[in-house]
C-alpha cells in the first residue's frame, strides 16, 4: 500500500526577503513586508504534514483554509500546548483538531502600528492578512515588524547623518 499523498495545498515557499508580489501594484504597506504568498493548509491535514511544512519552510505557523477562506491557524504554540503537552500523536491529529479558531486578522490597509497592536494585545505573533471574503494573502508576523520598523530607523538615522555632516553656508 502506497503512502497517500498528504492533504495539504501550498502555496510556494518565498524567500526571507524576497517577495514575489512585491511590487508598486500591491499598495499595501503590510503586504509588502509579510509573507507573500502565505503558507495554507488544509484542516483536514494531520498535525504531523503541517509541522513539516512549518519545518521545511522555517515558518511559526501556517494559516488553515478551506474552500478559499481562512477557518484557523496552526502556530508552534499550538503544537506545544494542543499536541505535546496533552501527548497526542501527530501523525494521527487533524490540524481542524489543534488550530487555533479565534484567529485575530488584518486587512492590507491596516497600518504597521495597528498590526503591532493586534499582535500586543492578544499576545500573538503571527496575524493573517485577509481580504473582504476572508482570503489569506499574506502571514505578517512579529519578526516583520521588527525588521521594518529597523528599516525605518535606519533610514532617519542615516537622514540625520547626512544633515549633520553637510558643510553648507555658515557651516
Amino acid at each position: 500500500d502506497a503512502p497517500s499523498a498528504p492533504t495539504l495545498y501550498l502555496f510556494p515557499p518565498a524567500r526571507i526577503g524576497h517577495h514575489p508580489m512585491k511590487s508598486h501594484s500591491i499598495p499595501s504597506p503590510l503586504l509588502r513586508i509579510c509573507r507573500t504568498p502565505p503558507l495554507c493548509v488544509a484542516p483536514s491535514a494531520t498535525v504531523s504534514e503541517a509541522t513539516r511544512v512549518m519545518v521545511e519552510n522555517r515558518v511559526g505557523a501556517v494559516a488553515v483554509v478551506k474552500d478559499d477562506v481562512l477557518v484557523g491557524i496552526l502556530t508552534e504554540r499550538d503544537l506545544m500546548v494542543k499536541v505535546t503537552d496533552r501527548d497526542d500523536d501527530p501523525a494521527r491529529l487533524l490540524v481542524e483538531d489543534a488550530m487555533e479558531t479565534d484567529v485575530r486578522t488584518v486587512t492590507p490597509s491596516a497600518s504597521h502600528e495597528h498590526a503591532a497592536n493586534v499582535m500586543l494585545t492578544h499576545h500573538c505573533r503571527h496575524l493573517p492578512v485577509i481580504d473582504a471574503r476572508g482570503k489569506v494573502l499574506g502571514m505578517l508576523s512579529i519578526r516583520h515588524l521588527y525588521r521594518e520598523q529597523l528599516r525605518r530607523l535606519q533610514g532617519q538615522m542615516d537622514s540625520l547623518e547626512a544633515y549633520m555632516s553637510a558643510d553648507g553656508p555658515g557651516g
